[in-house]
């Protein structure tokens, strides 16, 4: 038997420690180059929310009560106020078919606001446009409208506006008043449904009615709701077409 001297004996336990440490940080290594950190773990897709139902089909709703309207307003024909013309146009006009070339219009005109029995005048914007017969219900027309009012630095303009549009013009094209109708952006836009009358219907949670009274002009009634709101109180206006 040979004996190896201590010497040697140590250089040899001292490889095999050696060689013993390196082959466990190779296994933990490549156990961790296996292991995804938890940051790179990819989660579940989160299911998004599902679309809110459209609306459900309705029956044409009733048609403004003219008759009722002008007893209410105390009009003898187009004597009184102006809100008594604009009914008397309104009785007269034809259902709006909402046919703009371009699928959306602009209107500007002005309304006769009756509150308590007391009539004022506002400029009045409208905007409407076509939407796809998928995004309203199934009785629906495929509208949206909304209205809005004007900035008071520009009624100077908006007068100028409304004359020319009487005589059946459509206003110079510096016109403050025109130029801003034509970025008009109402803040809400409501749906809208043919009635059993003449009129389109908006969906809100006041009677409003549109007709057509000639090819670029449409008379709007609102009549006001709630509480407070004394007969015949609402929104009589008349409007013309700028842009569709």
């Amino acid at each position: 038997m040979i004996w190896c001297c201590p010497v040697a004996m140590r250089k040899l336990l001292f490889l095999l420690v050696i060689t013993a440490t390196g082959a466990v940080a190779c296994s933990r290594k490549q156990t961790d180059q296996q292991t995804p950190a938890p940051s790179a773990r990819v989660e579940a897709p989160v299911p998004s929310a599902a679309p809110s139902p459209a609306r459900e089909a309705q029956p044409p709703p009733e048609d403004l009560d003219i008759t009722v309207a002008k007893a209410d307003l105390k009009c003898k024909g187009t004597k009184g106020p102006e809100a008594c013309r604009i009914l008397e146009e309104f009785s007269a006009a034809a259902r709006w078919e909402a046919d703009m070339p371009s699928g959306e219009g602009r209107w500007l005109g002005q309304a006769f606001i009756v509150a308590k029995g007391v009539e004022r005048r506002e400029i009045l914007l409208m905007n409407a446009r076509r939407v796809p017969t998928a995004q309203v219900g199934p009785s629906d027309l495929p509208l949206m409208i909304g209205t809005g009012g004007l900035p008071e630095d520009r009624s100077e303009h908006a007068e100028k506006l409304i004359r020319a549009l009487k005589d059946g013009g459509t206003g110079k094209k510096t016109n403050l008043a025109r130029m801003y109708l034509s970025e008009f952006k109402p803040k809400e836009q409501l749906g809208a449904i043919a009635t059993k009358g003449a009129s389109v219907q908006l969906i809100a949670g006041e009677d409003t009615y549109i007709r057509r009274a000639s090819v670029k002009k449409l008379i709007l009634v609102k009549l006001a709701g709630g509480t407070d709101a004394e007969r015949g109180d609402g929104v009589y206006a008349e409007v013309w077409s700028v842009f569709w």
